[in-house]
């Protein structure tokens, strides 16, 4: 692999590591182009400032991300709870005001950490009551109470200078079964689904969130892979105008492990990476048990089943959402020497590539 390909598929990556300081291969992938981390409970300590600048000096361009919701899902307060409401107590209240303060807080808290990207907020309508994995993380059961508390936690979050991340699209809402441990299935009618489901994501476009995270779900009318791996399901934010950064769920939870499997491990039912450079364009969020492998993506890549295109996107669509200051795509210090294997100097996909 050469290294302008080792870079590219790099900076579509964003792995978890363990650990409170950050391991020798960490640092050796950031200065590489990494795109990042996401942190977890695990990094967290009183050291996590000086971890985000020991990571940003390795990559002043990497994009830190932390699962900071508020009520029931946190980072940075994992060992007592959060003391930020989270999205059932907002939605119930209906204060948008309240909601949009709730987000601008929890920004602040990110950016106290040294971090820039906020895994929120939840745009999933929890109308089936069983669900085990949404339940009080989203707003409520009906889609336009969640889309105007989803586009005013956005507003807060992205007002305070960092990144928010709705998830999990196309929605998490309507399943009784938890995608970490299996891969659910939603039979719902498709009508239903699009009209419910789906709407809050619509707003969150409409509102320019700055990224999308995606479900491990299966909606059988749609095709029978997840939503992670769907490129007529991602294609529909493409078409929506949706041009930020598409990022996969965490890769190690059961749903993708069990069926597909991390990095080639065991046969694939579905095709591991679309070929169209309209869908194709998400970062893949890693898992944190183990150094990340750049040979899933370039192997492909050097067998012909990948096109350079759409990694080359993904990147674009990446550096995009840099945080302010950062260097257009790709940076000068990455520029290829080899016209073989140059990718597009921005992020659109040369023509030829965008046809296909």
């Amino acid at each position: 692999m050469t290294d302008d390909l080792e870079r590219l598929a790099n900076g579509v990556l964003w792995p978890g590591f363990l650990g409170a300081e950050a391991p020798q291969w960490l640092r050796d992938e950031l200065r590489d182009g990494l795109a990042g981390v996401v942190y977890f409970g695990q990094n967290v300590g009183d050291g996590l400032p000086a971890l985000s600048a020991e990571i940003l000096a390795a990559n002043p361009d990497a994009l830190i991300g932390i699962d900071e919701e508020g009520g029931s899902v946190t980072r940075l307060e994992s060992a007592t709870g959060s003391t930020v409401p989270g999205a059932a107590q907002l939605g119930l209240l209906d204060d948008l005001a309240a909601t949009e303060r709730t987000g601008a807080e929890l920004a602040r808290r990110v950016r106290a950490v040294g971090a820039n990207v906020v895994l929120g907020p939840v745009a999933d309508v929890n109308t089936d009551p069983r669900n085990p994995v949404i339940g009080v993380r989203a707003f409520g059961d009906d889609e336009a109470l969640v889309s105007r508390h989803v586009i005013a936690t956005i507003d807060g979050i992205q007002d305070a200078g960092v990144a928010a991340c709705v998830k999990h699209f196309p929605g998490h809402g309507d399943t009784h079964m938890d995608s970490h441990h299996a891969l659910p299935e939603i039979t719902l009618d498709l009508e239903e689904f699009e009209r419910v489901h789906l709407e809050p994501f619509r707003a969150a476009v409409d509102a320019g969130v700055d990224a999308v995270m995606t479900a491990h779900i299966v909606v059988p009318a749609w095709g029978p892979q997840p939503a992670t791996l769907n490129p007529r399901v991602l294609g529909m934010l493409r078409d929506w105008g949706f041009d930020g950064v598409i990022i996969t769920d965490a890769l190690d939870m059961a749903a993708i492990r069990e069926t597909v499997g991390l990095g080639g491990e065991r046969p694939q039912p579905w095709p591991p990476v679309p070929t169209s450079c309209a869908s194709a364009t998400r970062p893949i969020r890693a898992t944190p048990r183990r150094p990340i492998r750049t040979s899933a993506i370039s192997t492909p890549r050097e067998t012909g089943s990948l096109p350079l295109c759409v990694t080359a996107r993904c990147r674009g669509h990446v550096w995009k959402r840099q945080p302010p200051g950062s260097q257009p795509w790709p940076p000068s210090s990455a520029q290829p020497q080899s016209t073989a294997s140059t990718p597009p100097t921005t992020s659109t996909p040369p023509r030829s590539c965008a046809e296909r």
